[in-house]
């Protein structure tokens, strides 16, 4: 019943040193009738396993309440956002595994079982690689020092000019 469409993760490095990855993608909810999905969707969830990593759940996955286009009679189409942190500070251009898992119930039935989408999906790196490993803080410790703050200026007073 839901596809899911353009899903690559971005990845970023954070001042931490730690990977956040972000996915905007969206969902295709086949359907001869349009309603609003957050009404019945009782549940969405989603995990990435990056390749020679467990499995990772992911600390955020939201969609759009309304449509992006106009319903055709055949399909909605909702944003998707997806995103995560990943304390690795090593993550290279990759493809990883991502499992999302929705739950739809238009009967109100609790014993109604959830469905899985499970994809590969690439992962796309927007940060530069350091050519030298170092320790996740020695950024901040460099430039601790060369840091001013306004309350530490202090500015000359301005001449005084003649009036003619």
């Amino acid at each position: 019943m839901i596809e899911l469409a353009d899903t690559t993760f971005r990845a970023y490095r954070k001042k931490s040193g730690a990977i956040a990855l972000h996915l905007r993608g969206y969902l295709l909810v086949h359907t001869d009738a349009g309603f609003r999905l957050s009404a019945y969707l009782r549940d969405i969830r989603c995990w990435i396993t990056l390749p020679g990593k467990k499995e990772h759940e992911c600390d955020s996955v939201s969609f759009s309440e309304w449509t992006v286009c106009k319903y055709d009679g055949q399909c909605m189409l909702h944003d998707l956002w997806v995103s995560t942190i990943i304390p690795d500070d090593d993550l290279r251009n990759c493809v990883a595994d991502m499992k999302l898992m929705y739950h739809i119930n238009f009967t109100g039935h609790p014993v109604e079982e959830p469905a899985f989408i499970e994809r590969k999906v690439p992962v796309v790196a927007r940060f530069v690689y350091p050519k030298k490993p170092r320790p996740p803080n020695q950024a901040l410790e460099s430039t601790r020092g060369s840091v001013t703050s306004r309350a530490d200026v202090r500015l000359a007073p301005a001449p005084r000019v003649p009036h003619l």
